[in-house]
C-alpha cells in the first residue's frame, strides 16, 4: 500500500492506494465537517500554526484507518503534498517558533517588490523565473526585519511539507521544486539562490539540503510510527507542493500539457521543456516534479486566483447558511440565473494579494447589484463566473507565453464538481475539461511509488486512473460568455480594476516600433478596403527616438504606411508645466525636447511621409500641467509661457522646411489648467493671438481634437467641428467615442479618458457629412487602446472595427439627403429629421456588417 497526504489550508487528506490496480482503496480528511481557519492577524496577513496541520494529520489517518480494507501496516511508502510558498519555522528541538505564514498572506509583497527593483528585473527572471514578489523567501526577510527575536532563534526554515515530513522523519529535508517555489532556487547554477539571500541578509544554511522530488527522503520514526499508526521504518519517498502534485496526479508530465485545480484557490498549470517566464511576473514558473536539469528539464508555470473556493464558502456561510444550503444546492440554485447574472458582476479577489494583477490586494467586492433584478441565485452565478472570469484572464497571460493547449485536466472535485463552473469555463478558455477522479492526496501517494521504486518512472504510476466525464465548450452560450467576460473586464463600477500596468505580449513593452509598423501592415490593411490609406501616430521619444527613427523610416517606407502624426510627449518628463512651466530650466528642456521631435522628423523618419504635401505629417503639441491646479495668478503667465514657447517651435519648425501641419490639442477632460486650454475655441483663440503677437503665419496651423475630449465634459463634438472648419483649423483629428451608441443625443458626458475608437452613431455621421461638405482629407486618427484584457486578435479586431465603423458613417454621411434634413428641421418636424439620421445610423450598420470579417 501507498499512503498520501494532502496538506492542505481547508483540511488535511490523506488517501491509500494499491499500488498493483492504481486504485484507491480509502480516502479521508480532517477535519470532516467543516474547514480549518486561517489566522488574520492583520488585514493581508494569513496565518496557521503548524501543529495544526500535524494533529489533522493524525486524524484523518485514524479516520481512514476505520475504513474497510485499510490495512495501515502494509503501507509501504508515503508521499505529501502541500500549500506552496508557506513559511515555517522552528528552534532546534524542532518546535514551531510562530505561526506557519502560509500562501494567503501579503505581508511581504513590498519587500519582494524592492528586491526585484534593486536585483533588477532581468536577473531575477533569468535566475529565478520570478519576481521574489511575496514567496518564502521575501516571507523569511519579513520575519528578520519585523520579528528579530523570532529570527534569532531560527534553526530552519522550511515550507509547509517540509515540517510534515520532518515531524514524520525527524530529518529535515526539502526539494529543489520546493525551494523553487519560493524563489529560493536558482535555475542558472542550479542550487540555492545565494544572491537573493544576501541581499535579503539571510543565512543560507537556514534551509534544509534538497533531495530529489521522487526519492527516499527519510525514514519513519518509531515515535512518529506509534502516534500515527504505520510500520516504523518507511520511507517518506516523495514531497510536492500542491499545484506541482496535482499535475502530477492528473497524469500532466510533458510539455504542452495544462492541469486546472479550483480549490481554496484557483490554478491553471501548464508544462514546458524551457524556463518561461512572464516579464512582469504575474504567472510564476517554477520546477516541475519530473524536472532533471540536464536529461528532461520539466517547469511549471502556474497562475493562481487566491479567491477562489473560498469564495464559495464564505457565501455558503453568509447567504446560505441560514438554510442549511449544501454546495450542491448552491449549484443548482446558481444555475437557475442566466449567463451574465443579468449584469451582477463579482470580482473574486478577497483572499490577499494577486499574483496576477501584479501582487495588488484589491479586495473582493460585487457590482451592478440591481435590488429589482438580482436575488440569490444571481449572486451565486455571478461569485462562479468571476472565478471562471480570473482564471481564463490568467490563461490568457500564460497563452500569451507559448503555453496553450485544446485539453485541460482537473480533478473531479471542488468547484468543478459544479456543471455550471466546468461548462463555463470549458466554453470561455475554449477548451475540452476531462475531469478524473484523483487528487493530491493520491497523487502523493502515486509519487511515492514512484519514490520508492514500486514504478519505474513518474509515468508508469497512472494505472487505474480514468476520466469521469469530459465537458467540452459549448459553442451556443460562447457569445453570452463573452459579453459577461468583457463587463467583468472592465465595469464603470470599478474604473478598470485591471491595473494599468497589466499589458498583454504584444504591448508596447513585449515589441518595438518598426514590429508595431509591420504589425499594421500584416494584419491590419489586408482587412479594409483598398482606398483607406493607413499611417501611424508616433510619440517622442518612447516611441520614436534617436536609436529608432532611422528603422522605422524604413518600415514605413518598406510597407507603404505613412508617417501621420508626431508629438513630443513632454508629459511623460515634465509633469510640473514643460513649455509653460513657470521653472525656466524645466521650460528650457522641453523646449529642446520638442525641438528634437521636430529634427527626427524631418531626418531619418522623412522617408516614411506621404508623396501628397497635402497629407504631410501633424506635429500636435499638447502639455500637461499637473502639479500646478492651484487658481492663481500666476497662470496668466503660464499662459504666455505657452505661446512664446509655440511661437518658438513654429518658428523652428519653419525652418526645418514649414511641410508640417502644427495643431494644438485640447484637453477639457484633464482638469484645470491642463494645456490651458480646454477647448476647441480656447486653442483657435490662442492660434490668433500667437499669430498677432509673434507674427507667425497662420498657414497649417490648427487644431487636433479628441472627439471624446469633448464628450467626456458635455461639449459638443459637433459644434467643435464647426468651429475647426469655419476657421480653416482641422488639420487632425482623433475619432476616440467616450461610449455614446444611440446615434442621436449625447445623453451626458462620458466617464472614463478612455482611446475607445470611432462608433457608429448620429454624432460621427453628423461630423463626417461637415468634414465632407468642407473638403477635409487629412488624417483621421484611431486611438485605440488595447485592454488589459485583450489578446491580439482582440486588439486587432478593435483597430478593424473603429476603421470600419468611422468608414462606414462617412459612407452613411454621403447618402444623407441634406436638403430633405433642413426641409424637416426648418419646419420644426424633429421627430422626421430623427428618422432620418436613425436611417443613416442603421444605413452605416449594414455597411460595416458587409465590411468587417472577425479574425478566425
Amino acid at each position: 500500500m501507498l499512503l498520501g497526504y494532502d496538506i492542505g489550508s481547508s483540511a488535511i487528506k490523506a488517501a491509500l492506494l494499491d499500488p498493483d490496480t492504481g486504485n484507491t482503496v480509502a480516502s479521508a480528511r480532517a477535519p470532516s465537517d467543516h474547514e480549518m481557519s486561517m489566522e488574520a492577524p492583520r488585514p493581508g496577513w494569513a496565518e496557521q500554526p503548524p501543529a495544526r496541520w500535524w494533529r489533522h494529520m493524525q486524524a484523518a489517518t485514524d479516520a481512514l484507518r476505520s475504513r474497510p480494507d485499510a490495512d495501515l501496516q502494509a503501507v509501504q511508502a508515503i508521499g505529501i503534498t502541500y500549500q506552496m510558498h508557506g513559511l515555517v519555522l522552528v528552534d532546534e528541538n524542532h518546535e514551531a517558533l510562530r505561526p506557519a505564514i502560509i500562501w494567503a498572506d501579503s505581508r511581504a509583497v513590498d519587500i519582494g517588490r524592492e528586491a526585484f527593483g534593486a536585483l533588477g528585473t532581468d536577473w531575477c527572471l533569468r535566475h529565478l523565473l520570478n519576481s521574489p514578489g511575496n514567496f518564502t523567501a521575501a516571507k523569511l526577510a519579513w520575519v528578520q526585519r519585523n520579528e528579530p527575536d523570532v529570527y534569532d532563534r531560527v534553526h530552519k526554515a522550511m515550507l509547509p511539507g517540509d515540517y510534515l515530513a520532518l515531524k514524520l522523519t525527524g530529518t529535515v529535508r526539502t526539494t529543489p521544486s520546493g525551494l523553487s517555489e519560493g524563489t529560493l532556487w536558482d535555475v542558472q547554477r542550479q542550487g540555492l539562490a545565494v544572491d537573493l539571500l544576501d541581499y535579503f541578509d539571510l543565512d543560507p544554511g537556514l534551509w534544509p539540503a534538497p533531495v530529489p522530488t521522487f526519492s527516499e527522503q527519510g525514514t519513519v520514526t518509531s515515535a512518529a510510527a506509534a502516534t500515527v499508526g504505520v510500520p516504523s521504518g518507511i520511507p517518506v519517498a516523495y514531497r510536492a507542493g500542491d499545484q506541482p502534485d496535482n499535475a502530477f496526479s492528473l497524469n500532466v508530465l510533458g510539455p504542452g500539457e495544462l492541469a486546472a485545480t479550483a480549490g481554496t484557490s484557483g490554478v491553471i498549470y501548464g508544462v514546458g521543456d524551457t524556463p518561461a517566464y512572464d516579464p512582469q511576473s504575474r504567472v510564476n514558473t517554477f520546477l516541475h516534479v519530473n524536472h532533471e536539469p540536464e536529461a528532461r528539464p520539466r517547469y511549471g508555470t502556474l497562475m493562481c486566483v487566491n479567491g477562489t473556493g473560498i469564495l464559495n464558502r464564505w457565501l455558503r456561510g453568509t447567504l446560505a447558511g441560514a438554510n442549511g444550503l449544501s454546495y450542491q444546492e448552491m449549484n443548482a440554485e446558481a444555475a437557475q440565473a442566466p449567463i451574465g447574472a443579468e449584469g451582477l458582476t463579482v470580482l473574486p479577489f478577497g483572499n490577499g494579494a494577486e499574483r496576477t494583477l501584479g501582487n495588488r490586494d484589491l479586495g473582493a467586492s460585487v457590482h451592478g447589484l440591481n435590488f429589482n433584478v438580482h436575488d440569490r441565485s444571481h449572486l451565486l452565478r455571478a461569485a462562479q463566473e468571476g472565478i471562471v472570469f480570473a482564471l481564463r484572464y490568467g490563461l490568457d497571460i500564460m497563452r500569451d507565453m507559448g503555453l496553450s493547449a485544446e485539453t485541460i485536466r482537473a480533478g473531479h472535485g471542488n468547484m468543478f464538481r459544479s456543471p455550471l463552473f466546468a461548462t463555463a469555463f470549458a466554453t470561455l478558455t475554449d477548451t475540452t475539461v476531462e475531469l478524473l477522479r484523483t487528487d493530491g492526496a493520491e497523487g502523493a501517494a502515486r509519487g511515492a511509488g514512484v519514490g520508492t521504486g514500486l514504478y519505474a518512472a513518474p509515468s508508469d504510476a497512472f494505472g487505474g486512473l480514468e476520466p469521469v466525464t469530459t465537458v467540452p465548450p459549448n459553442p451556443e452560450q460562447a457569445p453570452a460568455y463573452a459579453e459577461a467576460y468583457a463587463r467583468w473586464t472592465f465595469h464603470e463600477g470599478t474604473g478598470r480594476f485591471v491595473p494599468s500596468g497589466v499589458r498583454p505580449a504584444w504591448g508596447p513593452d513585449q515589441f518595438d516600433t518598426v514590429d508595431f509598423v509591420r504589425l499594421v501592415q500584416d494584419e491590419v490593411a489586408p482587412r479594409l478596403p483598398e482606398h483607406i490609406e493607413l499611417g501611424v501616430e508616433l510619440h517622442y521619444d518612447n516611441e520614436y527616438n534617436e536609436e529608432n527613427a532611422a528603422d522605422i523610416g524604413d518600415a514605413l517606407d518598406a510597407t507603404g504606411l505613412s508617417l501621420a502624426m508626431v508629438t513630443p510627449g513632454a508629459h511623460l518628463h515634465y509633469a510640473y508645466g514643460g513649455i509653460a512651466s513657470l521653472d525656466p530650466d524645466e521650460r528650457e528642456a522641453a523646449e529642446a525636447f520638442s525641438r528634437r521631435s521636430v529634427e527626427l522628423a524631418y531626418g531619418p523618419l522623412r522617408p516614411g511621409w506621404n508623396d501628397d504635401p497635402a497629407k504631410a505629417p501633424s506635429l500636435v503639441v499638447w502639455n500637461g500641467s499637473f502639479g500646478y491646479d492651484l487658481a492663481t495668478p500666476e497662470l496668466r503667465r503660464m499662459y504666455q509661457n505657452l505661446k512664446e514657447s509655440l511661437a518658438t517651435l513654429c518658428q523652428f519648425e519653419a525652418e526645418q522646411g514649414g511641410a508640417l501641419f502644427i495643431a494644438l490639442e485640447p484637453k477639457p477632460n484633464e482638469g484645470h489648467p491642463a494645456l490651458l486650454l480646454p477647448t476647441v475655441a480656447s486653442a483657435i483663440v490662442m492660434w490668433y493671438r500667437i499669430a498677432d503677437e509673434f507674427d507667425v503665419s497662420l498657414d497649417r496651423k490648427g487644431i487636433n481634437k479628441e472627439i471624446g475630449h469633448s464628450e467626456m465634459v458635455g461639449l459638443d463634438p459637433v459644434h467643435d467641428t464647426i468651429e475647426e472648419l469655419d476657421n480653416g483649423m482641422m488639420h487632425h483629428t482623433h475619432l476616440n467615442s467616450q461610449g455614446y451608441n444611440d446615434g442621436i443625443s449625447m445623453g451626458g458626458p462620458g466617464r472614463f479618458d478612455i482611446d475607445q475608437a470611432a462608433r457608429i452613431n448620429g454624432l460621427n455621421i453628423a461630423m463626417a457629412r461637415l468634414m465632407q461638405d468642407a473638403g477635409f482629407d487629412r488624417w483621421k486618427g484611431h486611438d485605440v487602446q488595447a485592454r488589459p484584457y485583450d489578446d491580439t486578435k482582440q486588439a486587432l479586431g478593435r483597430a478593424v472595427r473603429s476603421i470600419l465603423s468611422w468608414e462606414a458613417c462617412e459612407h452613411a454621411a454621403r447618402k444623407l439627403d441634406a436638403d430633405l434634413l433642413h426641409d424637416f428641421l426648418a419646419g420644426r418636424e424633429t421627430t422626421q429629421a430623427e428618422d432620418l439620421m436613425r436611417e443613416a445610423v442603421v444605413s452605416a450598420q449594414h455597411w460595416f456588417d458587409d465590411h468587417f470579417e472577425p479574425i478566425a
